[in-house]
């Protein structure tokens, strides 16, 4: 050791002839397996957030499919009809709730940017620009359902053209 405090390099094998004490070998392997720990636990949550990914994924897919069959049903002469739908699905071997919300909106509401404007409901002819006939649609579909703790949702929404039944002349 005298060697040592005259500033002398020595390797280790010369300052502990005897190898490395308990104390050194206990501290080395905590804060190896410290390491360890962190390194298994970002890459357990890396492996969570891919498979999120690919649930939201293959969610988005659904739901555009469905869009798809609707702008198709939106061109023939039946058209889409206002209403709520929902039903169960299954989504990667996970059961998830799809919603369809069609509502109706003319093409001044549109222009307008909101279906009433706050404070005219009580003046003359505020019902009158409300009756006009509906040209449009708000199509919004969800696909929700749960992961682990906590639920996760996907929603789209859309405006498509509406054609209002036609009634056969009597």
């Amino acid at each position: 050791m005298a060697n040592w405090k005259s500033g002398a390099r020595q390797s280790i094998v010369e300052m502990c002839p005897n190898g490395l004490t308990l104390v050194e070998v206990m501290v080395a392997t905590a804060i190896l397996s410290i390491g360890l720990v962190l390194v298994v636990r970002s890459w357990l949550t890396a492996v969570a957030a891919l498979d999120t990914a690919q649930h939201r994924i293959k969610a988005i897919q659904f739901l555009e499919t469905k869009l798809t069959h609707l702008t198709l049903q939106a061109q023939e002469p039946a058209g889409i009809q206002p209403g709520r739908h929902e039903e169960p699905v299954a989504l990667n071997r996970r059961v998830a709730s799809w919603k369809l919300d069609v509502e109706p909106v003319s093409a001044e509401e549109l222009t307008q940017g909101e279906a009433s404007t706050p404070g005219t409901e009580d003046q003359p002819g505020a019902s009158e620009s409300r009756s006009h006939e509906v040209d449009v649609v708000k199509v919004q579909m969800s696909l929700s359902w749960r992961e682990g703790r906590r639920g996760q949702e996907v929603v789209l929404a859309t405006y498509l053209p509406y054609t209002p039944p036609q009634q056969e002349p009597e």
